[in-house]
């Protein structure tokens, strides 16, 4: 790559389940918009959520997951491709929430 942005998960921590939810999803919030301003087009994230090992796949999935939608609905053209760069334990958590917050088909925009 011949740019990278660094993001720095937060820690987990069950007592702050909810700060510590909303501090995911600030970050990746915050390398979006860092990537749109220097006019990046694709962007590639690995799992910050694997940074700590108590941190749920599922929830991190959701999390990121959610961000990037809500990303795409306050900015539609300002990025061409994400790309979710997941191991192969956090796979399926990614795939159900793609499926609910980006449906590619009538049937999975009813299960959603």
């Amino acid at each position: 790559a011949r740019n990278v942005i660094a993001m720095m998960g937060p820690r987990y921590n069950p007592k702050y389940e909810s700060a510590t939810i909303n501090s995911l999803n600030k970050t990746y919030l915050n390398a979006l918009q860092a990537a749109v301003d220097s006019g990046f087009r694709t962007v590639v994230f690995t799992e910050l959520h694997r940074l700590d090992a108590s941190f749920s796949a599922r929830v991190a999935a959701e999390v990121v997951v959610r961000t990037i939608r809500r990303f795409f609905e306050h900015y539609p053209t300002s990025v061409d491709v994400i790309c979710l760069a997941v191991g192969a334990d956090e796979t399926g958590a990614y795939r159900e929430q793609l499926a609910r917050y980006f449906p590619r088909s009538a049937q999975e925009a009813v299960a959603s």
